[in-house]
């Protein structure tokens, strides 16, 4: 009965003083990805500093995007981010650092934390395009 009135005590001084606080349902935990959906976007290549992935550290480096106007999409291929430190080469063709191109396939959107999220594409089709002035 004595230990039954201890964890009792515990229990009431924890919840009183914050310690057993839960998240309201509403709140989601981070990371979050959705799919967006399949698009087909066109723009430049572009180097993009590594996203967080939703740990204390983020990896050091860059990694090959696309930039459509003011929004930047993460390159998969395979579903692997590719960093920019090698080549960015699909079915046999090299693509470099501001080539104007139209990729087909999946966007994503990763929530990280309720300030900051980021896009990916899987590209299944690349087409490179004549640059424009």
């Amino acid at each position: 009965m004595k230990e039954t009135l201890y964890l009792f005590a515990a229990l009431l001084i924890m919840t009183w003083s914050g310690a057993c606080k839960e998240k309201p349902l509403n709140e989601p935990t981070y990371p979050v990805t959705i799919v967006v959906g399949h698009q087909t976007l066109s723009g430049e290549i572009c180097t993009l500093p590594n996203p967080p992935s939703g740990t204390d550290v983020t990896l050091p480096g860059t990694i090959f995007g696309l930039r459509v106007g003011s929004l930047e999409y993460v390159l998969l291929c395979d579903s692997h981010w590719v960093w920019s430190s090698g080549q960015l080469v699909v079915e046999g063709v090299e693509y470099q650092v501001d080539d104007v191109v139209k990729i087909t396939g999946t966007v994503s959107e990763t929530q990280i934390s309720k300030s900051y999220k980021y896009f990916e594409i899987e590209i299944e089709e690349i087409e490179q395009l004549a640059p424009t002035d």
